[in-house]
């Protein structure tokens, strides 16, 4: 118990920290304070968790879903929090520029997800093998083409609607990106990449070794 509330703790910091860049970037601190909104994010984080916690005893799957769930948050901050920081470091928000930008802030995020989905979500006590390794670089490697190249495509090729600006704009089409990405990655690390072995992967791992 005490490992979980440790790592909800650490993701609600930091989903709630990296929440700031988003906010000022879109605009929104005119209404409510970025500080504010991260607090809430945090304290937010931490009571899913802990609900989680509380029904997993009759919803076994649910905890996993939960803590995939706030995974899923942070891998989204992540790669909104290094894109507008990188947005607002060089005041470009389109064009190729827009594309690297993207690239880079997505790759930080799928090493932040493996880290947090492999030891955390799916706690995988396996060590890491060629095969984990390879599975996860291609399941991430169709997730970034399907990220990067619908948030691009929106981008550069669909004229901003209802007279959105370009950095709204550039959050609406890294969001669409987002989530189709974040689909396809549940389905490849849930079944392909961490997938427990079974007894008989197991039995024969073992008696290769010995």
């Amino acid at each position: 118990m005490k490992k979980n509330m440790y790592a909800a703790v650490i993701a609600g910091v930091l989903i709630g920290a990296l929440s700031i860049p988003v906010v000022n970037n879109l605009g929104l601190s005119v209404f409510v304070s970025p500080l504010v909104v991260g607090l809430v994010l945090w304290i937010g984080t931490v009571i899913g968790v802990w609900i989680g916690m509380m029904l997993r005893r009759v919803l076994p799957l649910l905890f996993e879903v939960v803590k995939f769930g706030v995974v899923g948050v942070l891998n989204t901050l992540v790669d909104f929090g290094v894109l507008n920081l990188l947005i607002l470091i060089f005041s470009v928000a389109s064009g190729v520029w827009f594309s690297l930008f993207k690239s880079l802030s997505f790759i930080v995020a799928v090493v932040n997800s493996y880290v947090w989905n492999k030891f955390w979500t799916f706690e995988s006590d396996r060590r890491t093998n060629t095969k984990e390794a390879l599975s996860f670089f291609v399941v991430s490697v169709i997730g970034f083409v399907v990220n990067v190249g619908i948030a691009s495509l929106i981008v550069n090729a669909v004229p901003a609607l209802f007279g959105a600006n370009p950095v709204v704009w550039a959050n609406v089409g890294a969001l669409v990106g987002t989530l189709l990405a974040f689909t396809w990655n549940f389905v490849g690390y849930k079944f392909f990449v961490f997938r427990p072995e079974t007894p008989n992967t197991s039995e024969s791992t073992k008696i290769s070794n010995s």
